[in-house]
């Protein structure tokens, strides 16, 4: 049983992947990014359609070269001004088309086309679309709106949720633009802060390496549990607050531009932190300076929410409020894991089950994941293994 626990774990972390796409055959997608200042967005739309509508000829199963594409830019750029039209609170906002992008997913070729609009006198309320796109081609097709970035909404990189819905009997939509507030801002970043630390699993194996000898104490050489709850929760809290203070002050140094690393230097100590860590489980070489392993690493860990927080869109004017509330996301993940595993393990400790058994097996498939990653991230590599256990997760999943 505990073989196939530290299997699942093993084979879970390397698998673990990002997000899939949003989007679907037969429709097109506005991507609209708000601000007090200016509308900006793009156009995402299939070669099949844009074939469909202007005979460009271009790939539909394979990925169309970015010359192939830029040969058209004129008459897809003048197609998509012709079908479109903005108007932000009863003016007229021109598009102005800026640059183009390709998109594979595995059903279709998606042509990006960024734009812009004039800048903004105030604050949007609202938006007119009148929307025409391929529909006098295909009934079928269908045309989304879709506000991916408003920062006083707290949206943020969205692709979920969906705006208006055109189709040829919905061409002229207004969407009402929410005026939001700060507060609303702070929270979606507060938001962002959770959702990324939950799904970083080298952060959270890191923190789950911290965690695993906290219910115990060193005695004569080995591992015995804790007496109490209250010693063990305060060996918790020492250990996450360095951590915490570690990867705080790097993450806002980075955030600020104030220093910054190489991303393959990051990435790879951090995935060889966890075996630090582990290995302190099994044989505990930093006794006595655990704190300091800690500090350093938790470092490098800041550096690494840095780098995905970087990703995100943030307007310059709100940096400082972005900064703060992921950060605090970030530790209201954290203590939201530690609330989790904590309690389980304590009640864990005195068996033999987890001195013999969770403890030894639980570090060594940590170590073995850290050392498979920091290979992978030093190398600049992806091994073998790590693409069959990615073709085998959908069985996986099914069974």
């Amino acid at each position: 049983m505990i073989i196939r626990v530290t299997g699942l774990l093993i084979l879970f972390a390397i698998v673990f992947s990002g997000p899939a796409t949003a989007h679907s055959p037969d429709q097109s997608y506005i991507f609209l990014t708000i601000t007090d200042e200016h509308v900006e967005g793009r156009f995402e739309v299939t070669t099949k359609d844009l074939n469909m509508a202007l005979g460009l000829g271009l790939a539909e199963q394979t990925s169309p070269r970015m010359q192939e594409i830029l040969a058209h830019k004129s008459a897809i750029s003048a197609y998509l001004r012709e079908r479109v039209g903005l108007s932000v609170d009863g003016g007229q906002h021109p598009i102005t088309i800026t640059s183009f992008e390709q998109l594979d997913a595995s059903f279709a070729k998606f042509v990006l086309v960024h734009f812009e609009l004039p800048a903004l006198t105030a604050p949007a309320k609202e938006i007119e679309l009148s929307n025409h796109l391929f529909f006098d081609h295909d009934d079928k097709h269908r045309s989304l709106l879709i506000i991916e970035n408003n920062w006083k909404t707290g949206t943020i990189q969205n692709e979920a949720f969906i705006s208006l819905n055109f189709g040829p009997d919905s061409r002229l939509q207004t969407l009402a633009i929410d005026s939001g507030s700060s507060l609303r801002g702070l929270w979606g970043f507060i938001e962002q802060g959770m959702h990324h630390i939950w799904i970083g699993t080298d952060h959270i194996l890191f923190l789950i390496a911290l965690l695993l000898p906290s219910v115990m104490v060193r005695e004569g050489g080995r591992w015995v549990a804790t007496p109490d709850f209250r010693s063990a929760l305060i060996g918790v809290i020492k250990i996450v607050t360095v951590f915490t203070v570690a990867h705080s002050f790097t993450l806002s140094a980075a955030a600020l531009d104030v220093m910054s690393l190489n991303s393959r230097l990051v990435e790879s100590i951090i995935a060889i932190s966890i075996a630090a860590a582990a290995l302190y489980v099994l044989w505990p070489v930093f006794a006595g300076h655990a704190f300091w392993v800690v500090l350093l690493f938790g470092l490098f860990h800041g550096f690494g929410f840095a780098s995905v927080m970087s990703e995100l869109w943030i307007p310059e004017k709100y940096l400082v409020w972005s900064l703060l509330g992921f950060n605090i996301g970030v530790e209201l993940g954290q203590l939201a894991i530690v609330a989790m595993v904590v309690p389980v393990l304590f009640v864990l400790r005195k068996t033999a089950l987890y001195q013999r058994f969770i403890m030894p097996l639980g570090a060594a498939a940590l170590i073995a994941i850290s050392l498979y990653w920091f290979a992978e991230r030093a190398l600049d590599v992806d091994f073998a293994a790590g693409d069959r256990l990615r073709a085998l997760l959908p069985a996986t999943e099914s069974a």
